[in-house]
């Protein structure tokens, strides 16, 4: 998934370099969902964020952790 992430980066940087200026570069998001058999892989890029949904929507999952300053690993990471 981390090859994959930056392989997407470096295309889209080669594409906006192709503008002329004319694309902005800042910022990126994604949530990316792998399954392999009964595994679930989930990766968050950005300001995104993943929840699932089950039993008509009573049951509901946090897939993903929030990317905001004022959590304290953000925070230490930032």
């Amino acid at each position: 998934m981390f090859d994959g992430c930056r392989q997407a980066e470096d295309r889209f940087i080669s594409m906006a370099d192709q503008g002329g200026g004319r694309f902005d570069k800042s910022g990126s998001c994604a949530i990316i969902v792998m399954t392999v058999e009964k595994e679930c892989y989930i990766a968050n890029v950005g300001d995104s964020r993943a929840v699932l949904s089950s039993d008509s929507g009573m049951k509901v999952f946090d897939l993903s952790q929030d990317h905001r300053p004022n959590e304290e690993a953000e925070f230490y990471r930032i």
